[in-house]
């Protein structure tokens, strides 16, 4: 009996130290433990940078998102990409990234987030051609988004008047705004100096160089066995293989497809001069052959 009578004591002598370490832990060093020491700041980044990603991802490059983008998933009965059998992630109407949250995810991470923000600095120093052009993109993706999913989340973020939450847009007020911003793209363009003419903006950025190229094989020869190898010979540079296998270099890169339909290997290369993208595409058809041998 003593001895419960003490467990008892200790207990609820430990609950007010307990609870104190537990609120300290949830307080302390709060702003260290919520914030990314890595993260890049977006207007650090150099300008053309900037603009890049909004534009590119117009026509997003990652196949996955490109299927979200365009809208491929959202027939769900389509069988296009997944059935709404099974377990599959976006085989219902949730707002998951298989159904619907890969296309919020590329309108407002990689482009709206980005517009919004290069419009306003456009607008403020003055650079009115590149403010249009943003203007097209920011509203072709809102188009995109609204065609799909009806209401979105947009005066209400350009206004910066809210922070917990965002009253949506009827589509109503999004194709007003779409159009204003259109028209007022029309007017900027026409009105940017020499300096901003897309003659500028293209040497703003570096040459680069594709070549294609395929290989021939015969009917019996295993190409996803020789994909692999190849994949396992370059393991120490980057490698994607979504699609194929695509080998990204420090400045160049070849991508290896194979025909679902003959056998051959499509060999596309990219170099900062077309020698250096044949070369690349060369070295590795001639990799291949030996593989296949």
């Amino acid at each position: 009996m003593k001895r419960n009578k003490f467990y008892q004591y200790a207990i609820l002598l430990a609950l007010p130290w307990l609870g104190s370490n537990l609120m300290t832990s949830c307080t302390d060093s709060f702003e260290d433990l919520n914030t990314n020491s890595v993260q890049v700041d977006p207007n650090d980044l150099p300008f053309s940078a900037q603009c890049t990603e909004p534009m590119q991802y117009c026509y997003p490059p990652q196949q996955n998102m490109f299927q979200f983008w365009t809208n491929l998933t959202i027939d769900l009965y389509s069988g296009y990409f997944m059935t709404p059998n099974g377990n599959f992630t976006n085989g219902d109407m949730g707002e998951n990234r298989g159904h619907s949250g890969g296309m919020y995810e590329n309108y407002y991470l990689h482009i709206f987030n980005n517009t919004r923000r290069i419009i306003a600095d456009c607008d403020q120093k003055g650079t009115l051609g590149l403010s249009g052009v943003m203007r097209v993109v920011q509203a072709y993706g809102t188009l995109m988004t609204t065609d799909a999913y009806g209401p979105l989340a947009y005066s209400s973020i350009l206004s910066g008047e809210y922070e917990s939450y965002y009253p949506f847009d009827s589509q109503q007020q999004l194709f007003v705004a779409m159009l204003k911003d259109l028209e007022k793209a029309i007017t900027d363009i026409k009105g940017m100096s020499e300096g901003e003419k897309v003659s500028e903006l293209r040497a703003s950025y570096p040459n680069y160089y594709i070549a294609k190229n395929r290989i021939d094989l015969t009917p019996q020869t295993d190409v996803d066995a020789i994909l692999a190898k190849v994949k396992d010979l370059y393991k120490a540079e980057e490698i994607n293989d979504i699609d194929g296998v695509k080998i990204d270099f420090p400045d160049k890169w070849v991508h290896l497809r194979k025909s679902n339909t003959e056998p051959i290997i499509r060999v596309y290369s990219e170099a900062a001069t077309m020698e250096a993208a044949d070369e690349l595409g060369k070295q590795i058809m001639d990799i291949v052959y030996s593989l296949a041998k």
